[in-house]
């Protein structure tokens, strides 16, 4: 399910638990080496704010972030307020989507990603590391991108940005792959080699990336798509420090797909969503304006129009297994419905069915409008043990005590909720479920627009003609 950002919720989320933006600072390795992991993939504001709260820099895809008419998406305010803090912001290109999709970025969304660095990079300045324009496994195609958009690029340095060139394999070796491309910019760039598997294969060497650090003793590099939790990766590091103990390693990696699993293999952070879809519920929650809504269920359950749409209103009535005549009234008014009469003296909330469907459709729109705040949530605590975690331990040490402080009020609270009687155990659980009822209500809907037809079908059959007029016979000549 695609989060709901509530803008309201995350703030009051961040004011809970982090008690606002703190100073942060670089994590030092072993026998003070220096190295940066990057959660990159982090492209919706929920993600941000999570792995910022571990003290984990977040890293995202500029094409994500850049809506089809060049505007940028919400989640670019939220890195933007990583300015002063220290905390640094990975932005890649998104060009290795073109060696998955087979479909070439065109010059206009270029630009658009180019204008989306500029932005950031004049808020962020040296916070901000973005990637060059370039083209997986081709060095020719890279330097030809580099001629085409090098004024954006110098553009994006002088706002302040470090620029990453990522070293694709081919003719030329990884440093004069390099020299090429500072030649064409007229920049110092940090080189960036690609890590990433395909077909089994890192695009990139370690030896490469060994022998390159041996020869050309660079300050900074970065390795993409290499993560603090590939079994590869300290080895490397290591032998990298071996030879140059002052080499400064930026790393990233798609740390939230790692431990997203599947509905029948779910992983650490799909359990996570779990026990915060009850965490986060109005009837399980008692204090529901914590998490950016006023929502209380005794007063809103009543009320079903203010909060329920058409279309949920149509899913309930027909899963409740409504009259035509019923749906019809329900559809138009629920709150009007629920109150009328069902039989002499009863009304329609003591249909047992109806009231059970309402109630959660109810627990269905909380879960919509707490969505953003399950997953920041989610990510905390999927990664709070994560060799990337901590990073910047101003931000992870606001989190510990917000949360020792809220313990006993609000996570006490929650487990004591959560022994109430409710029908299903977990999120799983509870999409399996939705989806079985969703199968059967637009069976029953097509069912029924299929009786209306042989109705009308029928009614059309059985009416008796309609006497034709008699023609007028033309005079014979």
């Amino acid at each position: 399910m695609k989060p709901v950002v509530n803008p309201r919720a995350v703030d009051a989320f961040l004011e809970l638990f982090l008690g606002g933006a703190g100073e942060h600072y670089p994590i030092v390795g072993p026998k003070g080496r220096r190295a940066v992991s990057f959660a990159s993939g982090s492209n919706c504001l929920p993600e941000i704010r999570g792995f910022v709260a571990l003290g984990i820099p977040p890293g995202a895809a500029a094409d994500q972030l850049v809506h089809k008419k060049g505007t940028f998406a919400a989640a670019v305010d939220e890195i933007a307020r990583l300015a002063g803090t220290g905390m640094p912001c990975f932005l890649d290109s998104g060009a290795f989507g073109e060696s998955e999709s087979g479909m070439l970025i065109t010059d206009e969304e270029w630009n658009h990603r180019l204008n989306l660095y500029l932005h950031l990079a004049q808020i962020l300045g040296p916070q901000l590391y973005v990637v060059a324009p370039d083209k997986v496994r081709d060095q020719a195609g890279t330097c030809d991108r580099l001629r085409q958009f090098a004024m954006q690029v110098r553009e994006v340095a002088e706002a302040g940005a470090q620029i990453l060139m990522p070293l694709q394999p081919g003719a030329m070796a990884p440093d004069e792959s390099l020299a090429a491309a500072q030649e064409i910019l007229g920049l110092t760039l940090i080189p960036a080699f690609p890590m990433r598997m395909v077909k089994g294969q890192p695009i990139t060497e370690a030896a490469t990336v060994q022998a390159f650090v041996r020869s050309m003793r660079p300050v900074k590099i970065h390795l993409l798509g290499m993560g603090a939790a590939n079994k590869k990766t300290q080895a490397l590091l290591d032998s990298l420090w071996d030879i140059q103990p002052e080499l400064f390693i930026n790393q990233d990696s798609m740390l939230l797909k790692s431990r997203m699993g599947t509905e029948e293999e779910p992983r650490k952070f799909d359990q996570t969503m779990d026990e915060s879809l009850g965490f986060c519920r109005e009837q399980y929650f008692a204090d529901a304006e914590a998490f950016g809504t006023s929502w209380q269920y005794t007063d809103e359950i009543g009320l079903p129009t203010q909060w329920m749409g058409p279309a949920l209103r149509l899913k309930v009535a027909v899963l409740a297994r409504l009259e035509e005549a019923e749906t019809a009234a329900f559809v138009k008014d629920p709150t009007e419905f629920l109150n009328s009469e069902w039989e002499p003296g009863v009304q329609h909330w003591e249909n047992y069915m109806l009231t059970l469907e309402v109630e959660k459709a109810y627990a269905e729109c909380v879960e919509e409008r707490t969505a953003g705040v399950r997953r920041t949530w989610g990510i905390f605590e999927a990664f709070k043990d994560h060799p990337a975690a901590w990073q910047f331990p101003a931000a992870g040490e606001k989190w510990r005590q917000a949360i020792e402080a809220q313990d006993q009020s609000i996570l006490a609270d929650w487990r004591e909720s959560m022994a109430r009687p409710y029908p299903y155990k977990s999120l799983q659980d509870w999409k399996r479920a939705e989806k079985e009822q969703a199968e059967w209500a637009k069976g029953e809907i097509a069912r029924r627009k299929a009786e209306r037809k042989v109705k009308r079908e029928t009614k059309q059959s059985t009416r008796r003609p309609v006497p034709q007029a008699p023609q007028r016979m033309e005079a014979a000549c």
